[in-house]
């Protein structure tokens, strides 16, 4: 059912994926428990749809919702909890909330470092966001070096030609000065990222 309704996401047939993603959730509330990892998986998958149809404020509560549960039920360091927290995290970025977002970051990649090690790929990715933050928010000398740090990263490990490293050398170089506005830029970069971070998370 979760596999039809992602096919259904992906190609942007949000009225016949929705009412799969809430008879799964409702089943795995009723089966296995509201509190275990495939009913909390089911529920960020139906937040990551409510966020593909604009719908931020009903994907804001269950993407809040799951990682509530997973810190109780798995963990703060578990894969999971930490997939949900930076999920979340995207999301309030995307809406512009960004003094609720760069706390999560923060701890998320805290709570990466001490459960994966420093050259995660994982790291890279949460340094890539947060620098994007940053310059969201118009911090343009706190995201710069972290726009280094992840092309030096992406470089060592996947490789120059590697699409991650284009990318994150496409994001590190139009930083604007002070001034200029790259709240246009940063949400559409937002938004195609959040997509392939809660791809991740639908397993």
């Amino acid at each position: 059912m979760n596999n039809l309704a992602l096919l259904f996401q992906s190609q942007g047939k949000y009225a016949e994926a929705e009412p799969l993603y809430q008879e799964a959730l409702s089943k795995c509330k009723k089966v296995l428990g509201k509190e275990h990892p495939d009913t909390l998986t089911s529920m960020s998958n139906l937040g990551s749809l409510l966020q593909d149809q604009g719908k931020y404020a009903e994907a804001e509560l269950l993407f809040k919702e799951a990682l509530l549960k997973r810190k109780k039920a798995l963990g703060e360091e578990h894969p999971g909890t930490l997939t949900s927290m930076h999920n979340l995290a995207l999301l309030l970025q995307y809406e512009g909330k960004y003094a609720e977002a760069e706390p999560l970051y923060k701890e998320a990649l805290s709570r990466c470092k001490k459960a994966f090690g420093e050259q995660h790929p994982h790291i890279l990715t949460l340094m890539h966001n947060m620098a994007l933050l940053f310059q969201c928010e118009g911090k343009y000398a706190e995201a710069e070096p972290l726009f280094k740090i992840v092309l030096s990263g992406y470089k060592k490990t996947p490789g120059e030609d590697h699409p991650d490293t284009l990318a994150s050398m496409n994001t590190e170089q139009p930083v604007p000065g002070p001034g200029k506005s790259a709240d246009t830029e940063c949400h559409k970069i937002t938004h195609s990222i959040t997509s392939e971070i809660l791809s991740a998370d639908s397993g």
